[in-house]
């Protein structure tokens, strides 16, 4: 029965079959190669091995240099695009490079073109979803947080955090409510009065602290003004 077939204009051509395998294969457990199933119609890409792990690693070379790695799948399942990245444990999609990083997400349609979504799956209230944001040694800086503040009606809030002490991580500065209501220095209203204001500052610090809003022109301060801490 024939198995491969090399044709004259050098295809190599094997004996389709469920589960056929081409590569290397040194026992039923140690192996690399092209698996394919027939009922999925799938091509598998399979490194198997009997130590510690097996990566499927994908590399190029360009300008005549050494192969470079581009694309890495561990045996964990975390993959790594780049040049050369260093992937840490607990991250599952990774990407660095050694210039200006940059991700595209493209669409096109006469509403929403192009979404990044970031879901919680967990059900309690106040579960949150975080963009952060980290400096050289990895540690957060500051982070914008997607807070789902009640599950059942589906309502969420914005917190803006950053950071200002080392070996804490960044406290909440900002958040924007349900209702459109901006509180800056306070998670939310702290008396029934202030839930009905759009706009809520609370002083934080030293008690010589105010909260307040200046406006200004070339560094100069116009119609400022201080009543009992608080000044517009």
């Amino acid at each position: 029965t024939e198995r491969l077939r090399i044709t004259s204009d050098g295809s190599l051509r094997q004996a389709w079959s469920d589960g056929a395998f081409m590569g290397t294969y040194y026992d039923s457990t140690y192996y690399m190669g092209f698996t394919f199933g027939a009922t999925a119609r799938t091509l598998y890409i399979d490194n198997r091995s009997n130590d510690t792990r097996a990566d499927i690693v994908f590399r190029t070379i360009e300008a005549q240099s050494a192969p470079l790695e581009r694309l890495r799948i561990a045996s964990n399942g975390n993959v790594s695009v780049g040049n050369n990245p260093t992937v840490h444990a607990d991250t599952i999609f990774h990407i660095e490079d050694s210039g200006e990083t940059n991700v595209k997400v493209e669409g096109s349609t006469s509403t929403l073109a192009a979404r990044i979504s970031l879901q919680n799956n967990d059900t309690t209230a106040n579960a949150y979803s975080q963009y952060a944001f980290n400096d050289a040694g990895g540690q957060s800086t500051s982070a914008i947080q997607g807070i789902n503040t009640d599950q059942t009606n589906n309502y969420g809030e914005l917190a803006f955090l950053t950071r200002n002490a080392q070996g804490l991580p960044p406290q909440e500065r900002m958040r924007i409510t349900k209702d459109g209501r901006v509180f800056i220095n306070s998670v939310g209203p702290t008396t029934p009065t202030a839930d009905y204001r759009s706009l809520n500052i609370v002083a934080s610090g030293s008690s010589a602290d105010e909260a307040g809003i200046s406006f200004s022109r070339s560094h100069t301060v116009m119609g400022s003004g201080s009543t009992g801490g608080k000044s517009i």
